[in-house]
C-alpha cells in the first residue's frame, strides 16, 4: 500500500517493517521505504483527473457478436438510456433498426440509430446462420 507523504516505516526506519523482504513501497526499485507525497492525497481518484463523458453500451443478440463496437463522436450535455431492437441477415448485416426506449432528445437518439446501421455481426456459434436474428443494444450515455 502506498503511503502519501510517509517517507519513514515505524520508528523511524526505512522501509516496510512488517514485510522485511520488500522493504519497498512503492514502484522506485532503487529507493527504500513508502513512496509518496507528504501534500499527497490517499483518494486514488485523484490520480486519474476529471471523469468525462462515458457510459457504455452493451449487444444482447445470441450467437452473434458485433465486429466492432459504435462510437459516436457526440459531444453530449445530455445523460439517459436508448435501447434499439435490430435484426440482422444470415450475412451479419443490419436490416432494421427500431428505436424501442429512450431517454435523450429525439436528434441524439437518431445520432446512435444511424451508428447503429453501420454495423456488422459475426457468428459465434457453429452451423448454419438463421436467415434473420433479433437483438437489442443498450447504450449508456453521460453527460461530457
Amino acid at each position: 500500500m502506498l503511503y502519501p507523504g510517509n517517507k519513514k516505516g515505524a520508528a523511524g526506519t526505512t522501509g516496510n517493517t512488517s514485510n522485511p523482504t520488500n522493504a519497498n513501497q512503492g514502484d522506485k526499485t532503487d529507493a527504500l521505504g513508502d513512496q509518496g507525497d507528504k501534500e499527497g492525497d490517499l483518494d486514488a481518484r485523484a490520480l486519474y483527473g476529471n471523469a468525462g463523458g462515458g457510459g457504455g453500451t452493451s449487444l444482447e443478440m445470441a450467437g452473434w457478436q458485433w465486429d466492432f463496437k459504435p462510437d459516436p463522436k457526440e459531444n453530449t450535455t445530455e445523460s439517459g438510456k436508448i435501447v434499439f431492437l435490430i435484426t440482422i441477415d444470415e450475412r451479419g448485416e443490419v436490416t432494421s433498426v427500431k428505436p424501442d426506449t429512450y431517454t435523450v432528445s429525439a436528434s441524439l437518439m437518431k445520432l446512435y440509430q444511424a451508428e447503429v446501421e453501420k454495423l456488422t455481426f459475426t457468428k459465434t456459434s457453429s452451423g448454419p446462420a438463421p436467415p434473420s436474428s433479433q437483438g437489442k443494444i443498450t447504450f449508456l450515455i453521460e453527460a461530457k
